[in-house]
C-alpha cells in the first residue's frame, strides 16, 4: 500500500511498507547500542568511562559558557556606562554603578536590535550577512550612483569625523580646560582621539533626542500623562465675555483666536525635531540606502545642506571665536596666559559665541514669538469686555480731583 502519490521523495515524509526510502531517510544514522550481550567486562568498564568523561567535558563547557554569557549580560552594560562617563570627563568619585549600568543599557538595546535585524535577513547565519553586504555592494551602479556615493561620503565624513572632533574639542576645553604646558605631538594625538569619542558620544545622542523630540513639551506631557494626551487649543471651551448681545463684536473675537492660533502651531514645529525634522529624514534615507539599497533616496539636500553641513558650520564658529580670541587677548596683553586665564577666556567667548549664534539662527523663531506677545498683549478678550478711552492730561486731571 502506498500512500499518497509521488512517494516519500516527493512528499517529503518517511517512506512506508515497501517504499523506496528518501535521501532524508537514507541519511539518518542506525543508533548503536552501548553494550552488547556479549561484550566483555573490561569493554564495558572502558565505554562507561568514556560516556563519564563526555559528560563531565559537556557540563564544564556548559557551564562556562552560561558563566561567561552571565558575566557578559552584567559587565557590558557597566562597562560601556563606565566608558561613556569617563568620555565626558566625569571624576571618578562621581561615578556610581548602578548609574552607569542603566547608562550603558540604553545603547545597547538599539544596537542588539540592529544586529537581530541584520541575522534575520538571512537564514544562513554569519554566511547571510556576508550576502547581504555582497548583494548591496553589486547594487551599486558608476554610471548612476557616483554622485550618490561621494554625497554619502562627504556626509559620513563631516558626521563621523569633522563633527565629532570639533565638539569633543568644544566639551573638553570648556569643561576640563585648556592646559598650560606645551604637549608633545603624540600628546595632541591622545586629545584628538579622545575629544572624537566624547563629540561622537554628545552628537549622536543629540540627534537621538532630536528623532524622538525630546526637545518638545508634547514629549514629556505624553510621558508624564500619558501617550493619548494631546494638547487641545486654549481658547476651545471658553465662552466670550462682554458684549454678549453684539455679535459682530464676538464674530471679529473668533476670527481674531483664529489668527492667533496659527503661530501657536508654527511654535511646535521645529526644524531638527519629529518624523519631518532634519534627522529623520536623514535616518529613513540611510535606511533606504542601506535596507532597500534604494540609492535614488541619497539626497544631497537633505544629507548636506540640511544636516551635516549647518553643525559643522556652528560648530566650526563656536570653536574658531573662543581660539581668536585667546590669541588676541595674549597678543595684546604680551605675555602667556596661565591655564586657569586661558580656561576663563575660552569660556567666555564660547558662552557668548553660542548665545550670538543661537539668536542668528533664531531669527525667525523669535520673531513669531514676538509676534504672538504682543497680539496676547493687544488682545480685548483680557479686557472682560471694558472700552479704553484716551483722556488728555488736563481731562486727566480734573477725573482725579
Amino acid at each position: 500500500m502506498r500512500i499518497g502519490v509521488g512517494g516519500a521523495e516527493r512528499l517529503c515524509r518517511w517512506a512506508w511498507g515497501d517504499e523506496q526510502t528518501s535521501e532524508v531517510e537514507n541519511s539518518v544514522a542506525v543508533r548503536t547500542p552501548f553494550f552488547n550481550a556479549e561484550s566483555k567486562k573490561q569493554t564495558k568498564m572502558y565505554i562507561l568511562a568514556q560516556l563519564t568523561a563526555k559528560s563531565l567535558f559537556l557540563v564544564f563547557v556548559s557551564w562556562t559558557a552560561i558563566s561567561v554569557g552571565v558575566c557578559a549580560v552584567l559587565n557590558t552594560p557597566l562597562f560601556v556606562g563606565r566608558f561613556s562617563m569617563h568620555l565626558l570627563r566625569i571624576p571618578e568619585e562621581y561615578i556610581h554603578d548602578p548609574l552607569a549600568f542603566a547608562i550603558g543599557v540604553i545603547p545597547l538595546v538599539p544596537a542588539l536590535s540592529i544586529i537581530a535585524k541584520v541575522f534575520a535577513s538571512s537564514d544562513r547565519g554569519f554566511m547571510g550577512v556576508m550576502s547581504f553586504v555582497r548583494n548591496w555592494y553589486r547594487s551599486f551602479k558608476p554610471h548612476h550612483t557616483s554622485e550618490k556615493v561621494t554625497t554619502l561620503m562627504l556626509f559620513f565624513g563631516l558626521w563621523l569625523v569633522i563633527c565629532p572632533v570639533l565638539l569633543g574639542f568644544l566639551y573638553c576645553r570648556f569643561v576640563v580646560g585648556i592646559s598650560g604646558d606645551s604637549p608633545h605631538w603624540y600628546d595632541y594625538c591622545q586629545f584628538a582621539l579622545s575629544d572624537w569619542g566624547t563629540g561622537t558620544l554628545l552628537l549622536n545622542l543629540w540627534a537621538i533626542m532630536c528623532y524622538f523630540e525630546m526637545f518638545t513639551k508634547r514629549f514629556w506631557t505624553d510621558l508624564v500623562l500619558g501617550g493619548g494626551v494631546v494638547a487641545g487649543n486654549d481658547n476651545q471651551g471658553i465662552e466670550l465675555q462682554g458684549d454678549a448681545n453684539d455679535p459682530a463684536r464676538n464674530a471679529g473675537r473668533r476670527e481674531q483666536n483664529d489668527v492667533q492660533d496659527v503661530p501657536a502651531v508654527e511654535f511646535n514645529n521645529f526644524a531638527w525635531q519629529g518624523k519631518h525634522g532634519a534627522i529623520a529624514l536623514v535616518v529613513d534615507s540611510l535606511k533606504a540606502v542601506t535596507w532597500d539599497r534604494e540609492w535614488d533616496k541619497v539626497n544631497k539636500q537633505t544629507l548636506l545642506q540640511d544636516c551635516a553641513l549647518p553643525v559643522a558650520r556652528h560648530l566650526v564658529v563656536a570653536c574658531a571665536v573662543p581660539i581668536m580670541g585667546i590669541a588676541i587677548i595674549e597678543s595684546l596683553v604680551n605675555t602667556v596666559g596661565s591655564r586657569l586665564r586661558s580656561t576663563a577666556i575660552f569660556r567666555t567667548f564660547a558662552i557668548a559665541t553660542i548665545l550670538v549664534d543661537s539668536v542668528l539662527s533664531s531669527q525667525q523663531y523669535l520673531r513669531r514669538c514676538f509676534q504672538a506677545a504682543h497680539t496676547i498683549a493687544r488682545d480685548d478678550r483680557y479686557l472682560v469686555g471694558e472700552i479704553l478711552l484716551n483722556y488728555s492730561s488736563q481731562q486727566f486731571d480734573s477725573i482725579s480731583t
